[in-house]
């Protein structure tokens, strides 16, 4: 069995060396627990126990949520708009192109 884990693999495949460095940077910022180092009194009682059922704030929570989502574009700056609009237009030429694209891909094959 060839080991995928080479240096001519990792030559061939800078977008695996760039994965992997990601993956070891990001556990790296990750955070400690420090919920379990405070004793219970400092906790409020309504959040020291966790209710797994549902209830109606859940619920209300949803409405709120889908409610914010829908208006936000009207709080959004022209920087967002541009933004919005650019990548719009992207997925837009990218959706109407798809066959083209593919085609062009298919045409253009390596056996790399």
């Amino acid at each position: 069995m060839k080991s995928l884990l080479t240096y001519s693999n990792i030559k061939d495949h800078p977008g695996f060396l760039i994965l992997l460095l990601l993956i070891v940077h990001f556990n790296l910022l990750a955070q400690d627990d420090t919920l379990g180092t405070r004793p219970i009194r400092s906790i409020p009682k309504d959040d020291r126990t966790i209710s797994t059922i549902p209830d109606k704030a859940y619920f209300k929570t949803w409405v709120t949520d889908a409610r914010d989502i829908v208006i936000a574009p009207t709080r959004w700056n022209k920087y967002q708009w541009i933004l919005f609009s650019g990548v719009t237009f992207g997925t837009v030429v990218l959706f109407t192109q798809d066959a083209l694209i593919q085609q062009l891909a298919q045409e253009n094959r390596s056996p790399g």
